[in-house]
């Protein structure tokens, strides 16, 4: 499954959107939008245009009045729906990996000098995005790799760079990438996964390195080590306390959804309800109907729906603050079933008054991980750079690089996860937990992981004592 929807397709902005496996969504700024592949073949990156983007559903695309048809007029260019795109995207990458036939560009180009027209993809300049920077010099640096590019050291760099830097960077021109641009890409990462961390921002340094050899970009690189130490960074926290708990690439998160709405019970809602709020398993579990208020928010305007955690059921031991999205407060709405005492468990377990389990929640995500695969397969939904399958507490990673990928304020991504202030200057002038930032970055966050069709199976019937 690829990274774009239709509704992307239809509302993307100019600039260039990958789905994932070279196809690419390319908007120009008149609003008229090709559909590339981008391969290797030899050493070099190619780009080859498949056709015009369908963008209203109705096989036409959508460009101003007075638009030429194509860059170089040629007549017969297709318009794609994304489903077609990915199947030519497909058949051609195909053909790109037959080194015993032409290079489809090169071949494309023959056929029209042939029949004499105009020369339908004339070279453009050079790509200086990330992406495109990045992906020539893993070429270039697999040559000294066991296997080449398909080795194990191919396979991180291309999954580290995908996972964490392209959402923020690829599409950016290396010489605009900022030290912002780098935090926002680490920030999240460095201290829960310090030494995945710490390999990509080097790799991002050697990509950068490589820019300003070609004098594309000038200054100091904004991800070597030394620049951001000077810049106050602290080196990630080592050893086993740091920990890592398997995560789902947040691309993914909208499918993981949809079949998670498909499960029945309580421990479905539960952990549906942690990834819309970005609250730990125990906070969930330990939940009561009390905690839920609602509260006018003076920056915003009017009432909104709050779960207030009290102190000692959390991790750092401060109360916390969480505001409900929509699709939260439907879960709530269901739950109630169960009944709304103030001092009841929002999520009960199957004995009168006691808590669900953690492992009730876990054993839940490990099956739907497993589910229909055969022995020894890989999990269906897995950690994009350990493989494993993906945890209740990874889905808070999930979150936190979502953010960071959308451009969220990092200070109120951090409250959201009631994540503990490590500067104590910082902690001690801190005197906001960003509410009225995080009411709408929870319905955003809320819109990404639910859209699409869901087919909603309503939980078993209320338990009898």
């Amino acid at each position: 499954m690829g990274n774009l929807t239709v509704k992307d397709v239809v509302h993307a902005k100019p600039g260039k959107h990958s789905d994932g496996s070279g196809l690419i969504l390319d908007v120009k700024d008149s609003g008229r939008a090709y559909w590339t592949l981008r391969y290797m073949r030899d050493g070099k990156r190619r780009d080859m245009v498949l056709g015009l983007a369908d963008r209203d559903g109705k096989g036409k695309a959508k460009a101003p009045a007075g638009t030429p048809a194509f860059p170089d007029g040629g007549e017969g260019r297709k318009v794609l729906s994304l489903l077609q795109a990915r199947a030519l995207a497909a058949v051609e990458r195909e053909r790109a990996k037959d080194k015993a036939a032409p290079d489809p560009v090169d071949a494309r180009k023959a056929e029209r000098a042939a029949k004499g027209t105009p020369e339908a993809e004339p070279a453009a300049p050079e790509d200086r995005s990330f992406r495109a920077v990045a992906e020539a010099f893993i070429v270039t640096k697999a040559a000294g790799w066991k296997n080449g590019a398909d080795s194990k050291h191919g396979a991180q760099w291309a999954t580290t760079l995908e996972t964490y830097a392209y959402p923020v960077i690829g599409a950016k021109d290396v010489a605009t990438i900022t030290d912002d641009d780098i935090r926002a890409i680490l920030n999240p990462i460095w201290h829960s996964i310090p030494e995945t961390a710490s390999r990509l921002r080097g790799r991002i340094e050697n990509v950068l390195d490589v820019a300003r050899a070609k004098r594309w970009r000038t200054g100091d690189n904004p991800a070597a080590w030394k620049h951001l130490k000077a810049l106050g960074m602290t080196a990630g926290r080592k050893g086993a306390a740091a920990g890592h708990f398997p995560s789902l690439p947040y691309q993914q998160m909208p499918a993981f959804v949809q079949a998670l709405r498909k499960r029945e019970g309580v421990s479905a809602r539960a952990v549906l309800f942690a990834i819309l709020t970005g609250a730990r398993s125990g906070e969930v579990r330990g939940m009561k109907w009390g905690e839920v208020r609602t509260i006018h928010v003076d920056e915003l305007g009017r009432d909104c729906v709050v779960w207030h955690v009290p102190a000692e059921r959390m991790k750092a031991k401060v109360a916390w603050r969480c505001p409900l999205s929509a699709p939260a407060l439907a879960i709530l709405e269901e739950m109630r079933g169960f009944g709304d005492a103030p001092d009841a468990l929002v999520f009960p377990g199957k004995r009168r008054g006691a808590m669900l389990s953690d492992m009730a929640l876990s054993m839940l995500v490990r099956g739907m991980c497993s589910d229909g695969l055969k022995e020894g397969e890989p999990p269906r939904w897995r950690d994009a750079i350990t493989d494993e399958a993906i945890t209740v507490h990874g889905m808070r990673s999930s979150f936190r690089v979502w953010a960071s990928a959308t451009g969220q304020s990092d200070a109120a991504a951090e409250a959201a996860l009631a994540h503990t202030i490590r500067d104590k200057v910082v902690a001690a002038y801190k005197r906001t937990d960003h509410l009225a930032q995080r009411v709408a970055m929870a319905e955003a966050w809320a819109e990404h992981v639910t859209r699409g069709p869901a087919e909603v199976v309503k939980i078993a019937e209320r338990r009898t004592a």
